[in-house]
C-alpha cells in the first residue's frame, strides 16, 4: 500500500514537472502570487522524484537483490525438506514412492503402523528410529531457521508448510514406537505414538508434494 502511494506521488510529480517545465500551462494562473505557488509545486516536485529516485537506487534496488538471494537459499532449503520427508517415507515403507497411485495412507499405515522401528534400518547400521531422529533433526533445525530468519522471503503457502510442519506430531513430539520385546498380550497395551507418528509422516510427504518450487 505504501508503495503504491509513493508511486502515485511520483508520478503527479513528475506530471507538475512536464507540465511547468514544458508547456505555457500554469496551474495556479500567471499573477505574481500564482506564479510563486506554481515555483513552489514545481521544486517540491524535483524534490520528491530526487528523493525517490535516491531510494530506488539506494535501497529498493539492494533490497530486490538481497531478497532474490534469500528466495533462492528457502528454495533450496524447501527442497531438502521435502527430500528429507521422502527418506523418512522410504525409511519406513522402503522403495516405495509417495508419489504413486497405489500408495494410499491406509496401505501406507498397514505396513508400517506395526512395523518394528527398533529394527535395523536400510542405512548403515541404525535401527530406524535412530534414523528418524536424525532426519527429524535436520528437519526440525532447517524449519526453524527459516521460519526465524526468512519468512520475509517466504510465500505464504511455503510458511503455512513450515508452521505446520514444526507443529505436526512427528516434529513436535518424540517417538515412542511399539515395544515388540514386551510378551506379546503386554504389546498393544504398552503406550506407544507409533501410528500417530507414522501418520504425520504420511501426511507432512503429501503435503509437501504440493509445495511448488
Amino acid at each position: 500500500m505504501n508503495q503504491i502511494i509513493a508511486k502515485l506521488f511520483l508520478f503527479f510529480s513528475v506530471v507538475c514537472i512536464m507540465i511547468i517545465e514544458l508547456t505555457d500551462l500554469r496551474p495556479f494562473g500567471v499573477a505574481y502570487n500564482a506564479d510563486g505557488i506554481n515555483r513552489i509545486i514545481l521544486t517540491l516536485s524535483y524534490s520528491y522524484t530526487a528523493a525517490y529516485l535516491f531510494y530506488f537506487l539506494h535501497d529498493w534496488l539492494p533490497m530486490r537483490y538481497r531478497r532474490r538471494i534469500a528466495q533462492n537459499y528457502v528454495e533450496r532449503e524447501m527442497r531438502q525438506l521435502k527430500e528429507l520427508l521422502r527418506l523418512c517415507m522410504l525409511l519406513l515403507y522402503p522403495f516405495s514412492s509417495i508419489s504413486e497411485t497405489d500408495l494410499s495412507k491406509d496401505k501406507f499405515m498397514e505396513i508400517v503402523g506395526r512395523k518394528d522401528l527398533m529394527a535395523p534400518s536400510i542405512i548403515g547400521s541404525k535401527s530406524i528410529i535412530e534414523q528418524l531422529n536424525i532426519y527429524k533433526k535436520d528437519i526440525t533445525d532447517i524449519s526453524e531457521s527459516l521460519m526465524s530468519s526468512y519468512n520475509d522471503a517466504m510465500s505464504d503457502k511455503e510458511i503455512k508448510f513450515v508452521d505446520g510442519l514444526l507443529n505436526s506430531c512427528f516434529i513436535a513430539n518424540n517417538i515412542s514406537p511399539i515395544n515388540f520385546d514386551l510378551p506379546d498380550e503386554y504389546i498393544d497395551s504398552y503406550p506407544n505414538n507409533q501410528w500417530d507418528i507414522c501418520e504425520s509422516i504420511y501426511d507432512n510427504c503429501k503435503k509437501a508434494q504440493s509445495i511448488v518450487l
